[in-house]
């Protein structure tokens, strides 16, 4: 049975960096792709983990004492809860419960084409990030393809050229209807964009 005592010794030695190295793969994940909740998750496993790791580590190897390292990791822990603490009451109250939704960063951007009924508001999402509605993409083009005609009649005060400007291309399917938005005004516009002089 020396065999399991081996085996114990092992795992006693590489438990603390198996518990750091979890923590890193949790951290590598963005808040935008697991949602609040899981990140506070994450937040509390990498306490209980720093916790955990500092009770059974062997400082055999380091300078620091045992005691040094348990009271460095107790100071860190509990400064982080304090500043957690901190900002969680500094924002407002409405954004409060986004640490303990599931929603992703990705789908809150589609919510803004989804929840939203008029146009000047569900067009914002043209302004994000395009990899985050992508699972939306042909819905929304489609949506814009359907509008575009509407808005060059009727001229709402919004779509103006600054508007017409930070429509890209590729999301008008219908290249006619691509032509009527682009004149000279928004041609430059948009060079200015592209030069960073804007």
């Amino acid at each position: 049975m020396a065999w399991l005592g081996s085996l114990g010794r092992s795992l006693s030695d590489h438990l603390p960096k198996l518990l750091s190295t979890g923590v890193f793969f949790l951290q590598l994940r963005h808040p935008q792709e697991v949602g609040g909740a899981l990140l506070l998750v994450s937040m509390v496993y990498t306490l209980v983990a720093s916790v955990v790791a500092a009770s059974i580590y062997d400082p055999k190897h380091v300078t620091w004492s045992a005691e040094a390292i348990k009271i460095s990791v107790a100071v860190g822990c509990t400064g982080f809860i304090c500043t957690f603490g901190i900002f969680l009451y500094s924002i407002k109250p409405q954004f409060r419960s986004s640490f303990y939704s599931l929603k992703t960063g990705n789908e809150h951007v589609m919510d803004i084409f989804r929840l939203n009924t008029e146009d000047e508001l569900r067009l914002n999402i043209l302004h994000t990030n395009k990899y985050k509605w992508e699972p939306i993409k042909e819905e929304v083009l489609d949506w814009l393809t359907e509008k575009l005609p509407m808005w060059l009649e009727t001229q709402p005060d919004w779509f103006d050229n600054y508007f017409k400007a930070t429509i890209e291309d590729w999301m008008v399917k219908d290249k006619t209807l691509l032509n009527e938005i682009r004149n000279e005004a928004v041609e430059a516009i948009i060079e200015s964009y592209k030069s960073g002089r804007f």
